[in-house]
């Protein structure tokens, strides 16, 4: 299965996931087109030696699946100006608030194929969630091709569109959430002594390895906790004055917090 893959836009996301697709050989360069309106996606393009449009409306003609990866104040216009050219062609969006309904109003009665979709940050190291709205119009090869490269950035999840202020809480804000926390166990770890490049990596590992213990075992989290919480331990001490400061309360309200932000952010 081959096809042509059209990036709109490259910056930060579009660019960690257009070199997810070439890191990973999920795609071949001579597949992937790029127009970007920043001088810096495009100087990122012409290094990984793709395609390189001038304008959207080149840049639609060519691919199959144009992948929107702009800002979301500049999407509705962008596709507004290409939606001749995406006529019978497979739109997918990663602009973050830009819902399903919105794109076929923007439309205008065009046919086009629409998907969206989320990626979270950590899709540049290949380690990323990646949300796909079941709500498409894709077709049933474009979903497996889509999820095929997808999953060379990450763990690809299909999710109902309702779900994503939810989604967006937990994998999009929460890389910024485990940062805090990696830079508290650090900020703690030196309060101790140790050095700080030293504690950052400890904090750093500790969280790849319980992530990874997570998913593997499939262990309730709390089974994880109780096997390092020996009776009158160390760990057991801890979690009590993390107890006694509300950690978990105050993790479920930036979660909620999160998911009503992205909420009025829909359009």
């Amino acid at each position: 299965m081959s096809k042509k893959i059209g990036f709109i836009g490259l910056g930060n996301m579009g660019y960690a996931i257009l070199s997810a697709f070439i890191t990973q050989g999920a795609l071949d360069k001579k597949e992937i087109a790029v127009v970007s309106r920043s001088e810096k996606g495009r100087l990122l393009a012409e290094k990984e030696d793709v395609v390189v449009f001038s304008n959207t409306k080149e840049l639609a003609c060519f691919a199959d699946i144009i992948i929107l990866a702009v800002k979301p104040k500049d999407s509705l216009a962008v596709i507004a100006e290409i939606k001749q050219e995406l006529k019978n062609k497979a739109l997918l969006s990663v602009v973050a608030g830009l819902n399903y309904k919105t794109i076929q109003q923007t439309m205008d009665g065009v046919n086009v194929r629409v998907l969206t979709a989320l990626p979270n940050t950590p899709v540049q190291v290949c380690q990323g969630i990646i949300a796909l709205t079941k709500e498409t119009t894709f077709t049933e090869e474009e979903k497996k091709f889509t999820q095929t490269i997808f999953e060379s950035a990450g763990m690809v999840e299909w999710i109902e569109e309702k779900f994503l202020p939810v989604f967006s809480a937990i994998a999009g804000s929460g890389p910024a959430f485990a940062a805090i926390f990696a830079e508290a166990l650090a900020d703690g770890a030196v309060l101790e002594g140790l050095p700080r490049a030293l504690s950052y990596r400890l904090a750093a590992q500790m969280m790849t390895g319980t992530g990874a213990l997570l998913l593997e075992t499939k262990n309730h989290p709390g089974i994880i906790k109780d096997s390092v919480s020996s009776p009158g331990g160390t760990t057991i001490e801890g979690v009590a004055e993390l107890e006694k400061n509300t950690f978990r309360s105050a993790l479920i309200a930036a979660v909620r917090a999160s998911a009503e932000k992205f909420n009025r952010l829909i359009h």
